[in-house]
């Protein structure tokens, strides 16, 4: 664990989807994939296609789970609360719970589609709690986003009377995505304001002595 957030900027994003999720799960994944195909499980699929499936659950839970873990482990270590109550708490919980409601009634009403649809607008509500600027609900947001969209998955598959098989790789592709698309969105945005703040400040500093210039003064005296 860093002292910096994992999420802080694009580059350490790809570097902590690198490390992470990729270079140590896929030997793994293949080596968990190689034992179950040889029992003979799911000997219908190619093991190619269970290896790339079982790696992806695996990575898409480090790529959710990580970042988040390590925010409210050093919120807890410096004693400051780690997801701040505000108005885009209570907008972001209000939009996922009507979202999800409307779309399971769309579902149970016969509108199959209509409640597909309603899923993908998820990614537009993550992708403002990610610009917000509160890093801490962004990382929670992800999970309940992927848990609200699994559920929807499950509840599909029992009203439909489908094999869930391909419903459940479809979900994990589209949370899969989502939440790539939501973090490269918040370590941009991150990085963003790192530079705006850091360009703040040297405006208000002298370059040669790094005091206080007249326009910091005047902020301060004001």
């Amino acid at each position: 664990l860093t002292r910096a957030p994992l999420l802080a900027n694009l580059g350490d994003t790809l570097r902590f989807y690198f490390w992470g999720a990729l270079v140590p799960l896929l030997p793994v994944s293949l080596m968990s994939t190689a034992l179950l195909f040889r029992q003979g499980l799911f000997s219908g699929f190619s093991l190619v296609d269970l290896w790339l499936v079982y790696w992806l659950a695996e990575a898409i839970g480090v790529v959710l789970f990580a970042p988040l873990a390590q925010h409210w482990l050093w919120s807890v270590l410096q004693r400051r609360p780690a997801v701040v109550t505000d108005s885009r708490l209570v907008k972001f919980a209000g939009f996922l719970l009507l979202l999800g409601c409307l779309s399971v009634l769309a579902l149970l009403n016969g509108y199959l589609d209509h409640g597909k649809a309603l899923t993908y607008l998820l990614f537009p509500l993550l992708a403002w709690v990610s610009m917000g600027g509160r890093h801490g609900l962004a990382l929670l947001a992800m999970p309940l986003v992927a848990l609200v969209l699994l559920g929807y998955v499950l509840l599909s598959v029992r009203v439909l009377q489908q094999a869930p098989g391909f419903l459940l790789v479809e979900a994990v592709l589209v949370i899969s995505m989502l939440t790539l698309m939501s973090q490269l969105i918040l370590a941009v945005s991150t990085e963003r304001r790192q530079l705006l703040h850091r360009f703040q400040e040297k405006a208000r500093r002298d370059f040669i002595s790094g005091l206080l210039n007249d326009r910091g003064l005047l902020q301060c005296i004001q």
